[in-house]
């Protein structure tokens, strides 16, 4: 049988019906412009924002209440989070697990109902079964605006919101960007983190203001996407937050004032953190760039995909795949409005942070040499144009571009030229893009790690300072 098999393949190549070894590969052909979905928006009353996206086929719908605040508009820090873990902890009419119990009720999807709250917004978000869309608008809108602040439970979150603070002083990565961002964006008061003293002078009466004045309609915006029937999704949106408090202040993104760059060097700065007796160390070189409206973030990020994002990006392939120095190296735009980075990040054994920084650092002072082909840089144009078409499969992943679009101001046709966008930058535009953002001397780079074997290695490529 299997001599028989092997006689059929060889008459086959041989008549020229299949690939023989060596043949030429199949031309990939360029990804198709992406056709956002149409969004119904209307504006209640009280400037209540609702979005309706009918996307997909799965029945589920995903529900997102997103409203503009966050760390970066606190008058102390820790009222955003405090408030935002509030959410979740019962309403004037319903205690926590009754929420629980409803949620349930309600065929959730992907783990209930969550709170995030970042930099710039707090979002209440859940996925249900397509018929219960309405119910989850309904119960949405009672947790954000409703929330019982029961003061016995404020000691609990206080303990929490402390833990997580400290869990979070102790991440290599986190220290590594709390250190880049305060040289490059100071006194951005999204980078505040609560104090125990600060934490401890919260009251009730201070949640509650905070609420009053953030978690208002001129400052949200509803979203529904996926499978659900329009008419009873904006029946509900209408009357579940037509109350809403409209609000007095609009929220405005902050004007943060960057680093005045030091000039030309002639060798590398690195800001050390001592980390005794560890025996890896976080690299983080950092650039502020700019935001994602400006013309240049498209080629940046291409940069990104070029440089570090898959194990044939540059530096990934030398540093990881080449040397064996580093699993996770890569580079990435931390984004943040008005204070943005273009980013290589790597855990490296401790003994060899020097040598991999030399091959960071190289690979690029080595790009205005060796700029992309053509060939090379269409390679990774498909690879982002594919990555996009792909994180916008989803309910989920649609929002996720259409929230970016609402905070940053950006109409849908900037889903809609994304693609052809991609592929309109060339590799003189890659260059004039890094000659003015990812030049030596904008570089910040911080390396944590025991200093004792580390500041030797790391003077031998530059200045240490702590």
């Amino acid at each position: 049988m299997r001599a028989a098999t092997l006689l059929v393949l060889a008459l086959c190549i041989a008549a020229g019906k299949l690939p023989a070894q060596g043949s030429v590969r199949p031309v990939v052909g360029t990804p198709r412009a992406f056709t956002p979905p149409a969004v119904r928006e209307r504006i209640l009353p009280n400037g209540m924002r609702i979005a309706m996206v009918p996307y997909g086929t799965t029945p589920t719908a995903r529900v997102e209440l997103v409203i503009r605040t966050g760390r970066a508009y606190e008058e102390e820090a820790g009222l955003a989070q405090l408030v935002g873990d509030y959410l979740l902890e019962g309403t004037a009419t319903r205690d926590a697990p009754t929420i629980a119990r409803e949620l349930a009720a309600l065929g959730t999807v992907g783990g209930g109902l969550f709170v995030v709250v970042g930099t710039h917004e707090t979002m209440v978000a859940g996925e249900v079964l397509a018929a219960s869309a309405p119910a989850l608008i309904r119960l949405i809108a009672e947790i954000a605006t409703r929330p019982a602040f029961d003061a016995a439970m404020l000691e609990r979150l206080k303990t929490n919101y402390r833990r997580r603070i400290q869990s979070q002083s102790t991440s290599a990565s986190a220290i590594a960007s709390a250190r880049v961002n305060a040289i490059l964006f100071p006194g951005d008061p999204a980078d505040r983190s609560a104090t125990d003293a600060q934490l401890e002078r919260v009251s009730i009466a201070h949640l509650r203001a905070f609420h009053a004045e953030h978690i208002v309609a001129r400052r949200s915006r509803l979203y529904v996407a996926g499978v659900f029937d329009a008419a009873l999704v904006d029946a509900a949106a209408a009357q579940a937050l037509a109350g809403m408090q409209s609000g007095t202040k609009a929220a405005t993104l902050p004007r943060v004032a960057g680093r005045t760059l030091d000039g030309m060097r002639d060798r590398p700065v690195f800001h050390l953190i001592d980390r005794p007796g560890a025996t890896q160390s976080r690299i983080q070189v950092s650039m502020p760039v700019v935001d994602q409206t400006h013309p240049d973030h498209l080629a940046l990020n291409e940069l990104v995909s070029l440089m570090g994002s898959v194990q044939t990006s540059r530096i990934v392939a030398n540093v990881r795949e080449r040397h064996g120095y580093s699993y996770n190296v890569s580079a990435r735009l931390l984004r943040r409005p008005a204070a943005t980075t273009w980013t290589v990040q790597a855990d490296v054994n401790r003994d060899v942070t020097g040598a991999a920084l030399r091959e960071i650092l190289g690979e690029l002072d080595l790009l205005p040499s060796t700029p992309p082909t053509d060939d090379e840089l269409r390679g990774f144009q498909r690879f982002m144009a594919g990555g996009m078409t792909s994180e916008t499969s989803t309910a989920r992943g649609i929002l996720d571009y259409l929230r970016f679009l609402d905070l940053y101001e950006t109409g849908l046709e900037y889903l809609t030229n994304l693609i052809p966008s991609i592929f309109a930058v060339t590799p003189t535009e890659l260059l004039r893009v890094y000659t003015t953002y990812l030049r030596p001397e904008q570089r910040v780079i911080v390396v944590i790690g025991d200093a004792k074997s580390v500041d030797p290695q790391l003077r031998e490529l530059g200045q240490v300072v702590p």
